[in-house]
């Protein structure tokens, strides 16, 4: 879920790559994400870097930062486009399978945002 400044809340969806540093805490992780909602929409994609304060494939709490791109279409004017600051937090819960999260994520744009997003990361390459 997502409550975008203007608008009601809505449900955002996203795609997520998960790039970990061997031998580091640090993630490296790209994004995009998609919101639509009285008749404004956002294609955001992002670039985002988090810091996983428990060992690798622990349970454990992570806080990140990032800068991300904003495409708004508005059916009823004009479409837009602005920078975005994104700072967020949650709890990391690895699995062999997958990783799963629960974050909230703040966005600071020309149209601020906050969200309370959970996911699930599969891992591919282990």
């Amino acid at each position: 879920m997502i409550d975008p400044e203007g608008t009601e809340g809505t449900m955002t969806y996203g795609a997520t790559l998960d790039f970990e540093k061997a031998g580091t805490k640090f993630h490296l992780v790209p994004n995009v994400m998609y919101w639509s909602e009285d008749h404004v929409s956002d294609v955001n994609p992002n670039f985002d870097v988090l810091y996983h304060f428990s060992p690798a494939g622990r349970i454990g709490p992570f806080a990140g930062a990032g800068l991300g791109m904003h495409f708004y279409d508005q059916e009823v004017a004009e479409s837009d486009s602005d920078f975005g600051v994104n700072l967020f937090g949650g709890l990391m819960f690895p699995t062999s399978l997958a990783t799963f999260t629960v974050e909230g994520r703040a966005v600071m744009s020309d149209n601020n945002q906050f969200g309370i997003i959970t996911g699930a990361t599969f891992n591919l390459g282990r």
